[in-house]
Parts: C-alpha cells; sequence; structure tokens
C-alpha cells in the first residue's frame, strides 16, 4: 500500500537501492514473482517506463478511486487472491501515505488523493488473517500535526493484530 509505484531502476540521487525502488527490487529477486505483487492506493505515476515494467510483470495496480467506487471487501479479495496465488506467505508494507494527506500530515512524502482513514483501516481488517508479516513506513513525527499520523500508524498494528486474533476463533 503506497501513493507510488516504488520500481525506480536508479537514480542519481538516490541509486539503484532507495525507497523509490524497492518493489523493483524484491520483482528482481528469484522467490518473487511480480505476478503476485499487488501495489494499493497508488496516484504517483512518476515515471512513464514504469508502465511497461508494471504489464512486463503482472503487476496488479489498484488506485484510490476504487476504494470510493467499489466495496473494500471485493478489492481485499482481489488483492489476496492475486498475492496468495501459489504463494506459501504474503507480505504487506504499509507506507503511510497510501492515505490522503488530509490524514497522514505526517507522512515522509504527502501526496493529495488516497484512501481515508476508514478505508484503509477496513482493508487490513480484511487481508490481515492472511497476511504473515506487516510492516508500517515514512511515519515522520517531525512533521506530524498533534501525532494524527502517528496515531493512525498505531491503531493500524491494533487492528491488524485484534483481525489476526478473531480470525483465529472462527
Amino acid at each position: 500500500m503506497d501513493a507510488h509505484l516504488d520500481l525506480v531502476e536508479d537514480s542519481y540521487v538516490q541509486g539503484k537501492f532507495s525507497g523509490s525502488s524497492e518493489i523493483r527490487r524484491a520483482i528482481e529477486m528469484d522467490r518473487i514473482s511480480g505476478s503476485n505483487v499487488v501495489q494499493v492506493g497508488i496516484r504517483g505515476y512518476n515515471y512513464a517506463e514504469h508502465y511497461h515494467f508494471i504489464k512486463d510483470n503482472d503487476i496488479l495496480v489498484i488506485n484510490p478511486e476504487a476504494f470510493y467506487t467499489r466495496d473494500v471487501k471485493q478489492i481485499a479479495r482481489e488483492a489476496l487472491e492475486k498475492a496468495s496465488k501459489g504463494t506459501d506467505h504474503i507480505y504487506l508494507t504499509v507506507d503511510i501515505d497510501v492515505l490522503d494527506s488530509a490524514f497522514a500530515p505526517g507522512s515522509g512524502a504527502n501526496e493529495p488523493g488516497g484512501i481515508n482513514t476508514y478505508q484503509l483501516y477496513a482493508f487490513i481488517k480484511e487481508i490481515a488473517p492472511y497476511v504473515d508479516v506487516i510492516d508500517i513506513v515514512e511515519v515522520n513525527p517531525l512533521t506530524d500535526y498533534r501525532n494524527m499520523t502517528s496515531t493512525v500508524a498505531a491503531k493500524l498494528i491494533f487492528d491488524f493484530i485484534a483481525a489476526n486474533y478473531y480470525a483465529l476463533e472462527d
């Protein structure tokens, strides 16, 4: 989940191994296939060549508009189906800038037009029982307003844990 694709091949500013290239680096590994990569919340299409990389590697991109026009449970099922096909584990990385900047002012790279906190929490609750590992990145307390972003991230962790706990009872 991110505002940006993070598919940069190389950057003269950041180099080959940066926060703008980790999804590409992961797909380049033998054990990770682009056909299992789902990028949710993307709205920062910053390089035209990424279009071909996405198509060539069969990456699924779900933009924020889907969250405003479709059911969150349907989006979660679609993402899980793609991510889990033929895999042993699912890794979820949440860049807090997946949220609209109004909901995450303390993000490392604010980008307007994202999803809202309700949509994020609903999506996480749906997929959490199927996710083996989660990380949350780009929460910057130095630029946060009244700990809004930090609070969102903390609740996200709590909701992830709770969703897994209650899934065990079923």
